[in-house]
Formats: C-alpha cells, structure tokens, sequence
C-alpha cells in the first residue's frame, strides 16, 4: 500500500465518521471512531502513541501522544475546535519533526461538513519545507491554491 492509498484511506475513513456522528463531540470520541474504521479497513492503528523528546541523548517521555498512527507512518492529529489554528498546525509539524514521519494529517470534526473551509482539514507534509494544506479541494503551497489530487502526496515527499 502506498503513502496515497493510506492517506486516501484516512480520508475516506474520516468522511465516513464525520458523517455518521456530526460535529460537535470530543475529540476522543472521533479518535476511537476513526480507529475503528481504519481497523476493519486492514490498517495498522495505534492510538495515542507514546512521543518521547530526545534530549541530550537521553530518551524522555514528556507526555506527547499522537491522536493516530497510522501504518506507522502518517500521523494523525485530530480536533473538535471552532477552528484550526495555526499552534494546531505547529503542534502536528513538531510531532512529524520529533517522530522522524513525513506525512501528517490535521482533521478538525467540529465542521457542518468535513470539506467545508480551511477549519476541516490541513495536510502537513516535511516538516523542513513549507505546509500545505488541503482546503476545499484545492493545495495551498507558499500561498499558491492548485487542485489537490492524493497522486501528488508522494511527489511532494520526494522532494
């Protein structure tokens, strides 16, 4: 399975929860739906994967947790928030610099529906380089908004 099929996998899983219980619960509650669906679709999960912060060498655990790992390898940071901040989408990007991945998803449930604004979804990718975000379809890259297509998920990696 590719980085695209497991990405668009977490997507469509995400849809299908979103749709089924709405906005508006914790955000616990989203996490162990989404596990769930992402389970009896074969996907490795863990939730609440332990992220330790390596200091000085030494290995610490300073209480991170990852919403969702998935195939351990997209982070998955989820939220029931009136909207996506940008301190939600610096958490995600330190959690991709301190895991070593290179995909994460941020997903808020709190929205009418899940496509609707820049408060559903955003997509970060390479923590070095710039973020992007998927908003209604469209890739937001240094500002620029082109049509997202999953197909360009591991172009942008490869960079």
């Amino acid at each position: 399975m590719t980085i695209n099929d497991i990405t668009g996998e977490i997507v469509d899983a995400a849809m299908k929860v979103h749709t089924a219980l709405g906005p508006e619960l914790l955000e616990s509650t989203y996490e162990v739906c989404l596990a769930y669906e992402l389970s009896k679709r074969g996907l490795r999960v863990r939730r609440q994967a332990e992220l330790p912060v390596v200091y000085d060498g030494i290995r610490i655990d300073a209480g991170y947790r990852i919403d969702v790992l998935v195939e351990e390898l997209v982070v998955v940071e989820l939220k029931s928030v009136a909207e996506i901040c940008p301190i939600h989408e610096a958490q995600l990007l330190t959690y991709l610099k301190l895991s070593g991945q290179k995909v994460g998803l941020l997903i808020n449930f709190n929205v009418v529906h899940l496509r609707t604004g820049s408060n559903g979804w955003s997509t970060s990718f390479e923590f070095t380089s710039a973020l992007l975000g998927v908003l209604c379809g469209e890739f937001i890259v240094g500002g620029v908004a082109r049509e997202v297509l999953f197909d360009d998920i591991e172009e942008v990696i490869a960079r």
